[in-house]
């Protein structure tokens, strides 16, 4: 029998500490200004499945909202940017550089590249995106979201919110296991709740 895959990572000064099981996605570099302004170039992460991630460490782990539908986890001593937490996703995006051995995955695309700097180029001959990541299909839970919603993007029209009487109650909302010391969370999400952010 042979052993599951596994990719440990961590901080730059090794007080958060993490595990991921299986196999990395191959990692999608981002060029927006959030990622460009975070990681202090573009940022490069790969969406691994919440299922698969274990926080051996994470007593300096702090989280900063970076918009309604985004938190971006990082260490709070010696400032390491860490996680990519979609809100409304059953992934997180892990740095790339967090990782201490070998990935066995390879870049797969570049997104938001009508924002990268212009002080340099790309040149890898990588498919590119001057916005959304290729192949990104809005899940239904981002389709019922008005055009008013907390400033979340529509290019299309959708169905209204479905106006739940409370967050668990929303038949979009899925349970983020907060109690889960691994992977802690909010305790719903609802895209229709109001106070979502």
């Amino acid at each position: 029998m042979t052993r599951a895959e596994r990719h440990r990572g961590s901080c730059l000064c090794g007080a958060v500490v993490f595990e991921v099981s299986g196999p990395l996605p191959a990692p999608i570099a981002c060029h927006c200004s959030m990622c460009r302004k975070v990681s202090g170039h573009f940022g490069v992460a790969s969406e691994v499945p919440d299922a698969a991630i274990r926080l051996i460490s994470d007593k300096s782990l702090r989280w900063f909202a970076s918009s309604p539908k985004v938190r971006r986890g990082f260490c709070g001593v010696c400032g390491s940017s860490l996680l990519f937490d979609a809100v409304f996703k059953d992934w997180t995006g892990i740095s790339m550089g967090a990782f201490d051995g070998a990935t066995r995955t390879h870049l797969a695309q570049h997104i938001f590249v009508a924002d990268k700097g212009d002080y340099y180029r790309i040149t890898d001959g990588l498919p590119q995106n001057a916005q959304r990541p290729l192949g990104l299909r809005m899940s239904r839970a981002q389709r019922c979201l008005s055009s008013s919603a907390q400033g979340w993007e529509r290019s299309h029209p959708s169905p209204a919110p479905c106006q739940p009487r409370s967050r668990s109650a929303c038949p979009h909302a899925r349970s983020t296991r907060s109690a889960d010391a691994r992977h802690p969370r909010r305790p719903y999400a609802s895209p229709c709740w109001p106070d979502r952010a």
